[in-house]
């Protein structure tokens, strides 16, 4: 990966490109991983508004400990995810040891057939290898976009005939929202207005995580996922099992939708003590208070009402300019899988279908 320093000068020319994607998650990087990959000669440029890579597949550290703190593993049968996964340095099948009489979040990941993945390194490592080699601009949030050029907050800008948009739907439809009110075409204009109510009847889940470490001579749990019947707690992962030698047994502890709506706004500490409070009575008395505590507002943890959408947007603009839309919620089967699959899918109609030149320039957005 060849990252770049936010500290752009605010008149230098825009960073051009022949495909840019805004987005770093796991949708954007397997889009811009399948053009490249292509060997067609295009300069793919991807941006995004945090340090780290892979959005959701989201791993920090705790002194030298991984801890994945938004998704607790990857799941799914696509024979094309399932290489590029055992392919990942640290793949393991993960979890084995589940219990709970609740239901999972995403139940399809206990089906038949389906295969659970996680890294001893955190789930950042397989974002990591999506990106390797790819141009990644990081701390670049997109703030203003028009037709082929897109300006992120702190004054880099980015030219590209090809724009694909895979953040979480409220803030795709935010920088939507900015494009329509650009000079487009009248044609340009409702087929935007026509997307923007598509994706209106669209939801986004939220997930409220606490996270809790405790000293390696305490007993732990003995699961590896807990899925229990509770109001506040969507599941519990034993996320040191996955460690090869962990400093400190650690849990993430997820609450349910409703749960966490209702406690969204609320200071951190105030949610994150209540979280931990729910979970107590699901965790062995042997193992005690916990040594350090930590959290994760999660307000996009996932998409509902795929099945509206079902593949990729590719819109083709006045001037030669195309805007793509991809992400978990264009393909039914959601989740990575499905944010794996829609990049690609984006990909492979953009390069069945290369951008014409544009006929005019634009201003900057």
């Amino acid at each position: 990966m060849r990252y770049h320093p936010r500290v752009p000068a605010p008149e230098t020319p825009p960073i051009a490109a022949d495909v840019l994607v805004i987005g770093a998650g796991i949708s954007g990087l397997s889009c811009a991983r399948a053009l490249v990959d292509a060997a067609r000669g295009l300069r793919v440029v991807v941006v995004d508004k945090g340090r780290g890579l892979g959005g959701r597949c989201a791993t920090r550290r705790v002194g030298d400990q991984a801890i994945d703190h938004g998704l607790a593993f990857i799941h799914g049968r696509d024979p094309g995810l399932i290489a590029a996964l055992d392919a990942t340095p640290g793949a393991l099948a993960w979890p084995t040891a589940v219990v709970g009489a609740g239901r999972p979040c995403q139940p399809r990941a206990f089906a038949a057939g389906e295969r659970r993945f996680a890294f001893a390194a955190g789930l950042t490592a397989f974002a990591k290898r999506l990106a390797d080699g790819l141009e990644i601009h990081r701390g670049a949030r997109v703030v203003a976009l028009a037709p082929g050029l897109a300006r992120a907050a702190d004054g880099r800008r980015f030219a590209a005939p090809t724009i694909v948009l895979t953040p979480p739907l409220p803030q795709t439809r935010a920088l939507l929202g900015d494009l329509r009110r650009d000079d487009l075409a009248e044609a340009d204009a409702g087929a935007l207005r026509s997307i923007d109510g598509l994706l209106r009847m669209l939801g986004s889940v939220p997930c409220l995580t606490a996270i809790a470490g405790y000293p390696r001579e305490r007993t732990p749990p003995a699961w590896d996922l807990l899925v229990p019947d509770d109001a506040a707690i969507q599941q519990i992962a034993h996320d040191s099992r996955k460690r090869p030698d962990p400093a400190a047994h650690v849990l993430v502890v997820q609450a349910t939708p409703r749960w966490s709506r209702a406690h969204l706004e609320e200071d951190p500490a105030r949610w994150s003590a209540a979280l931990l409070a729910a979970a107590a009575p699901h965790l062995p008395d042997a193992l005690g208070p916990p040594r350090f505590v930590d959290h994760q507002r999660w307000r996009y943890a996932r998409q509902e009402g795929a099945e509206q959408l079902r593949e990729p947007i590719l819109l083709d603009l006045d001037g030669g300019r195309r805007l793509g839309l991809t992400g978990e919620a264009f393909d039914l089967r959601g989740g990575a899988e499905g944010a794996w699959l829609a990049g690609r899918a984006l990909a492979e109609r953009l390069l069945r279908s290369p951008a014409q030149p544009p006929r005019s320039p634009r201003s900057d957005p």
